[in-house]
């Protein structure tokens, strides 16, 4: 990794009695400046591929009370996003990179339930989103709510353990996005946060 370490650093509290710096490593040879890595306070090093990094936060994917890293890596032109996604591990007390969070699209959490959400759009009729369990770094799928299109209608269906089930039918122009169907079902605000 040829970069030097900058100034730029975020700490982040991770635990209740345990805090993290995060030092960004960034590339002295690019033209642009480029994010490369990541320097943990604990020693750890993370290395990225180059980007500019506009999304660092700490997030408890698998509701263990302990902080885990998310990083920015890429988004589409339909608003999906991409993140590099590492699970802290309290007995070997480092944080793991996690591939499946690490190549899931758009995670969000659904805390109230317990739930991760994956959603991917390709625009007004191509639609996913993903429901899964979460135990400690394993996610389990429950349930896949998809859009499908017709020539006059948008069906919207959700599959399961018990089956495929039309949950809404509506006109294509009225169709509202399954992040908003998913947030108003399960008691959630609209927005998804």
């Amino acid at each position: 990794m040829t970069g030097v370490e900058v100034k730029t650093s975020y700490r982040f509290a991770y635990h209740l009695l345990d805090s993290l710096t995060i030092n960004l490593l960034q590339d002295t040879l690019a033209a642009e400046t480029n994010v490369i890595g990541l320097n943990l306070s604990n020693g750890q090093r993370f290395t990225l591929s180059p980007r500019t990094l506009r999304d660092l936060e700490m997030v408890d994917f698998n509701f263990d009370g302990y902080g885990d890293i998310k990083a920015f890596r890429e988004g589409g032109a339909t608003g999906n996003e991409w993140f590099d996604c590492w699970l802290y591990n309290p007995q070997q007390k480092k944080w793991m990179k996690n591939r499946f969070l690490s190549s899931a699209c758009s995670p969000k959490l659904d805390t109230l339930n317990r739930r991760l959400i994956t959603y991917y759009s390709g625009g007004w009729a191509d639609q996913l989103l993903s429901v899964y369990t979460v135990s400690d770094t394993s996610f389990k799928l429950i349930e896949d709510w998809y859009v499908e299109p017709r020539s006059d209608t948008s069906m919207i269906y959700i599959n399961h353990i018990k089956g495929r089930r039309l949950i809404k039918r509506d006109s294509i122009q009225s169709n509202w996005g399954l992040r908003t169907m998913y947030n108003k079902r399960n008691g959630l605000n609209t927005k998804g946060e």
